[in-house]
């Protein structure tokens, strides 16, 4: 049986297209990334596996998964969608649009300035590798 963990991640992401509010953002790399547990109180590196095939991103590619504000999965915090997703080299990205609202003017304008330069992102994925951080055991 796989083993999936459910995260939030921080994304990089980047403004591309100021008319329609579009963006990109890479949300997975392959790297390995140091994650706390807080009910365990212990430091781990976590990696997830870069193969496509262990993965169904037909509700990214639906055009029905949000963009959220922050970590709070409710409807007032939606901003945007998420329009297409793709793997390439191994590396997972999202094509997204925030709303064209006035609210979400002030989103849109520190996410093109840079302000913004990572975005949360929730997901389920299979985990690969799940270790302490070098030098613990």
């Amino acid at each position: 049986m796989k083993s999936f963990l459910r995260a939030s991640v921080l994304t990089d992401a980047t403004a591309t297209d100021a008319q329609s509010r579009s963006g990109r953002m890479l949300f997975y790399s392959g790297a390995m990334v140091e994650r706390y547990d807080w009910l365990t109180d212990t430091r781990f590196m976590l990696g997830f596996s870069t193969d496509p095939k262990q993965y169904d991103l037909a509700r990214l590619n639906s055009g029905s998964a949000p963009v959220l504000k922050d970590h709070w999965a409710s409807v007032d915090n939606i901003v945007g969608k998420v329009t297409t997703a793709s793997v390439v080299g191994g590396k997972f990205y999202a094509d997204f649009t925030i709303g064209s609202g006035a609210e979400y003017s002030g989103r849109w304008g520190n996410l093109k300035d840079g302000r913004i330069p990572k975005v949360p992102l929730g997901l389920r994925a299979p985990v690969i590798q799940a270790r302490p951080p070098e030098g613990e055991t």
